[in-house]
Parts: structure tokens; sequence; C-alpha cells
């Protein structure tokens, strides 16, 4: 007998679910091998997965006829409420945090508004869903969508090694972001110009800085975007008086606006801007209070960054977790990316019940590859690329398409021949396993390699015989600059990492170096960066020597080619109290004269740290809120420089 259950049976895309590195008994009692009529009713063959949606009300009637048709009497896992809060990984219904969440009947929301499905959904979003989940697989009711940042972008100092600095935000990008651009001309975020509009989502701490997971550039130039630009953070630094507060890094006037709240120093809010900086509202954002919630006794998911560490506590986004005696974090440490289970306690604090590392980590054992696949087995979940076997698990691999944004790109999309950019983890056992998948264009490919070259009797030599062959191709007097700048950074016989760059046709296009040094001046002038000359031909557009030779003695981190011996980016650090003089305005930081892009203010007082270019442009700002250094409830001194009434950047 069968039994006949009111249930929706999804069909999609054929796909392959590996085992879950975070569960080892996946239940997936529908996969088979199947032809399957589609929804535009074509034929494809290959693995499907049915999903049945149900209730608990009728769960043990669907398991009493799964054993009707030949299924393991065994019980199915038992679905549980869950919340969690992460980046999307894929699509097919939505992946997060290595569960596969069906959306068919969810109410979703972005920034606030309900929108139709997942349609508005981008990989590499943060977004807060519940539902309920059971192994790798489970229903969502609700899916929230909260940018952290829509403005515009004052810095781009990312191709110098800084940040993208928007709305006065310290914004920092690595290999798991992902971008989207309306500009078909912008292609990367490094290309992302000054006074564009792009939205953010990732990790903040709440104090003005923000690991991106996901980067959309909304307009090329502020003129052209048509919308309230907007940005989230902690109040700090309050004065009532002036009616000023910070924002991260950002200076609000909210004198000129009404507000339905009295604001005070902590308070998680969003303020809106006009198109010229203006600000235009200013709301409490949720009940005030900056961070994941929950009801007393709920237990929480929760992926994100760790930004501090003490003995009994440790942030993650800038929100406070209590450490409870058994569960041990010693292994981590500020930047780490992790995956945390957090209950929900009588004071409302989150209390940590157990901590794993975020496989979109970016540790040791992680390298990138652009190259072209030599061979795709979707039924083992495995491709063949650069000589290496790379396992995909669709449940935790970040997966995404910018050749033809296909928005429900899998291991099935894959074949021979495509281009893919990927981020890959060495395992312990030396496999090798997908962090982030991107389908690019052959013409966009480059291979980068990691290297380790020897410099043995004045000969370089590596053991990869693609770069040998690449080299045995070059000009003589390349392969001599080659040898003599590595010879410079090197000690003779030790091996000196260095990233190697083909194009698609695999010829050898850079060989980059990033290196800490120190810059010297003789007495004739001549500049040296660890001991190699510096020459004009080295040296980044717009960079003067006299640029350079002004920061003798400092330390700096130099991104260079040694194939052509040029510079291609070069960072330096300043920190100290900020100095404005009040006849002439000139801003200096520990007595050294700073140019401030437009759109960039300092206060005069303020312990800053500065990232400069080679130019000493500034690429990145963090500004160390009084309230934080002393740790009062502060106002800023009646007298100190505060910003035009009404700018509010």
């Amino acid at each position: 007998m069968l039994f006949a259950l009111n249930t929706t049976v999804y069909f999609h895309k054929p796909s392959v679910y590996p085992q879950n590195r975070k569960s080892k008994n996946k239940w997936n009692p529908f996969a088979a091998s199947a032809v399957l009529i589609t929804e535009d009713h074509k034929q494809t063959e290959g693995i499907i997965t049915m999903k049945f949606k149900y209730t608990s009300l009728y769960a043990a009637i669907l398991t009493a006829s799964l054993g009707m048709v030949g299924c393991s009497s065994s019980s199915s896992p038992t679905a549980a409420d869950s919340s969690v809060t992460g980046r999307i990984t894929g699509f097919g219904s939505v992946f997060v945090d290595g569960v596969e969440y069906e959306t068919g009947t969810a109410t979703v929301t972005k920034d606030g508004v309900p929108v139709s499905g997942d349609a508005d959904l981008k990989v590499g979003m943060i977004i807060t869903l519940k539902g309920s989940a059971s192994g790798n697989t489970g229903e969502a009711a609700t899916i929230e969508f909260n940018d952290d940042l829509e403005g515009l972008v004052q810095v781009n100092g990312l191709a110098s090694g800084g940040s993208l600095i928007v709305m006065g935000q310290n914004v920092s990008v690595d290999a798991n972001t992902n971008f989207e651009s309306n500009d078909p001309a912008i292609t990367t975020v490094e290309d992302i110009p000054a006074n564009a509009v792009v939205e953010v989502s990732g990790y903040p701490d709440g104090t003005g800085n923000i690991l991106a997971t996901y980067i959309e550039l909304k307009a090329s130039d502020v003129a052209d975007y048509g919308d309230e630009m907007e940005t989230k953070g902690v109040i700090a630094d309050i004065d009532t008086t002036a009616q000023t507060f910070m924002l991260g890094n950002i200076a609000v006037d909210y004198s000129s606006v009404s507000l339905d709240f009295v604001p005070a120093n902590d308070m998680f809010v969003e303020v809106k801007f006009n198109a010229d900086l203006t600000v235009s509202k200013i709301e409490l954002e949720g009940d005030g209070k900056y961070g994941v919630k929950g009801e007393v006794g709920e237990d929480l998911d929760i992926e994100g960054m760790i930004t501090n560490i003490t003995a009994t506590t440790f942030e993650l986004n800038g929100q406070t977790i209590q450490i409870p005696d058994g569960v041990d974090i010693t292994q981590y440490a500020a930047g780490d990316l992790v995956n945390i289970e957090v209950s929900v306690d009588a004071n409302g604090d989150l209390v940590a019940k157990k901590v794993e590392e975020d496989e979109a980590n970016d540790d040791g054992s992680h390298f990138e590859i652009e190259a072209q696949v030599d061979a795709v087995n979707a039924a083992e979940g495995t491709i063949t690329i650069d000589g290496k076997t790379i396992s995909i698990d669709s449940f935790n691999t970040i997966m995404d398409d910018n050749t033809d944004a296909e928005k429900y790109f899998n291991i099935a999309d894959i074949v021979e021949g495509d281009w893919l950019d990927m981020k890959v983890a060495e395992n312990a056992d030396g496999t090798f396993s997908a962090v982030k998948v991107e389908r690019i264009n052959a013409s966009d490919a480059r291979e980068k390699v990691e290297l380790s070259i020897r410099i043995e009797n004045g000969v370089l030599t590596t053991g990869d015989q693609a770069i040998d062959t690449a080299l045995g191709g070059l000009s003589p007097d390349a392969v001599l600059q080659a040898t003599s700048l590595i010879n410079s950074f090197a000690n003779q016989g030790e091996d000196f990492e260095v990233k190697a760059m083909l194009d698609a046709n695999g010829d050898l296009q850079s060989l980059m170096v990033e290196v800490e040094a120190a810059i010297a001046v003789d007495s004739a002038g001549t500049v040296t960066i660890n001991g190699v000359e510096v020459t004009l031909e080295m040296l980044p557009a717009g960079v003067s020597l006299d640029d350079i030779a002004a920061r003798d003695g400092q330390q700096v981190e130099v991104k260079m080619d040694l194939l052509t011996g040029t510079i291609s980016a070069m960072k330096s650090e300043l920190s100290g109290l900020v100095a404005i003089d009040a006849t002439t305005g000139e801003v200096t930081v520990n007595g050294t004269a700073v140019t401030l892009p437009a759109g960039l203010t300092l206060e005069d007082g303020q312990n800053v740290k500065l990232e400069l270019d080679a130019a000493g442009n500034v690429i990145s700002m963090d500004i160390e809120h009084q309230s934080e250094m002393d740790g009062a409830d502060s106002e800023q001194d009646p007298g100190s420089t505060t910003p035009e009434a009404g700018t509010g950047v």
C-alpha cells in the first residue's frame, strides 16, 4: 500500500553532493541516477536529487512510505529549528554554512523590503536564515539580507595593499570576496574608481572595518546614482552639545536631522546620506544593540571573523562571545574566520558551545589556481586541473560563474576546457579540496603558481618544469635581471617564495615577490630598498624618487615584479596624533604632513593609524576613538575641530 501525500517535489539541475566534511553521515535517500525532464522539457541524464517538503505532523508517514518503496527501515534524522547567520556559498536552493535550504515557501527580505524568492540574493551575501535543518538539508522559513554599507568610494587602495575607503569605512577583501559589477568596463575590485557607489556585505567589527564577502558596483560615478547612500555602525565619541558623533571612521553631524530616539555611545544605528554627503536620516538599527541576537536558551550558528581574544571572551564580527569552561579557542587568533555555535544565556549574552575553523579561512595550506580544466568526474565530485585532482563539495565550496552569470552554478556545469579561478586547500592527507570556484573567460585567465626558487652558484633554479621552460623562452637580459633581483632579496642557497603568473598560453608574465624592507638613501642620494637600487623606471606611475627618498629609514611593504624589475605596489604605516594648523589647515600625523583625499576628514587630537601608498596617499585609515583609549563614556572637547554642519563625512 502506498500513502498519498500532499507534498511538493523539486526537480533541479543534476548536481552532486559529496560527503560534507562537517558531517560524516550525510542523509540523502532521494539521490538517484535517472533521466530527468526539467522545467524547459529538455532531457538531462545524470544525478538528481528529489526533495520532499514536509512538516513534523507527517514526518512519520513519510518515513513509513519510504520503507514501503524499499528504503532502509531505520528512521530518518529529525528536523530541528535552526537559526544561522552566514555567507551564501551557492544556489540550487540556498547553501549556507554547509546546509542546503529549500526556499520555495520562505519569506525573503532585502534591506527590510520583501522580495520574490532568492532572485535578489547573490553568492557572498551574509544572510540570517531561520528554518529547520537535518544533516546537510533544510527548509528556510525566513531569510533576511541587510547590507553593511552602500555608499561612496573615497579611496581605492587595494592595488597598493590597502583597502577601499567607503563612506569613511575600511573595506578589505580576500580571495573569497565575490565581486559583481554593473559596469562591464570594471571587472575587478582593484578597478573600482573613486566616486563610485558600491554595496558591501561582509564581516564588520562595528568600529569602521569590514572584511567584504560580497561587493557590488552600483554606479561608476555618484552622479549617476539616484538613491540614498547608507552605512551602519556603533556610535562613539558622541558630543551632545555639538550634536556630532563618530560612526566608525565617519564624523556624523546630526544637528540638522530629526531623531525619534536619543543617541548615545554604543548604540547601533544606520545613517543615510544624500548624493552631496549631507545626512538625510538616522535610524536606530533594530533594538539599537549591535550583533546577532536570539531568545534565551536558543542555539544560533554564526559565521564570521575573530577580532579580539581575551581569557574569557572573544569578539566575532565585533560582537562579544563568552568562553565557558570546556571550550578551547587557543588555536585561533584575531583575523581567523570561524563557524561557531552559541547559546543565549539568561542575560542575553552569547555563549560559545562549539568553534570550528571556517573552510574559507586563508591559512598557509591554501593556494590559488587559474587554469584550464583537464577532466571532470561529476559522480565523484572531483575535477582535474593543473595536474591536481580537487574535490568540490557543493555544500561548502563557494561557487560562482562570471562567464554567463549562471546563478545555479555547480560542478555539473563545469566541462573539460573551462577556465576556472580557484582557491584550494591542501588537506593533511595530501588531497586537495576546493574552497572557492569561479568560472572565468579564457581571455581573462592567468595561472598563479607558488614557487620556491633557489639560487645556486648564481643560477636560478626551480623544480617546476613549466616555469623552467618559460624562463628558457625569455631574453638573456630578462633572465639576468630576474636572477640579479632574486639574488638581492635572497641569500645564496636559500629558498625564496615568489608567485609566478602565466597567461592563457602558458607564457610567463611576471614573477611577483612581496617583502618587508627598509628604504635607505646614501650621501649621493641613491635610494635602495633591501639593497636594490631604485630608479624612476621601477616606480608606479605618478611616484617620484623624491617620494621614496622622503621615507629614508622607514620600513615598507613592497610588491615587486622580479621579471621586469618594476614595483607594482608599496605601502607604509604612519601612526600617531593628528595636529591641524588653525591658520593653514595643514594636517600632520606624528609630525608628518598628510594630504587627505577629498571627503575624508580628521580631527585635531585624534590618534590614528594610516597606511600610505608609494606616493604618500592614504590607502586605509583607522581611528582610535577616545572612549576606547581611556575607557570613559567620553564627550569631545568643545574646543576640538568638528565637521562642518551637515556634511557627515
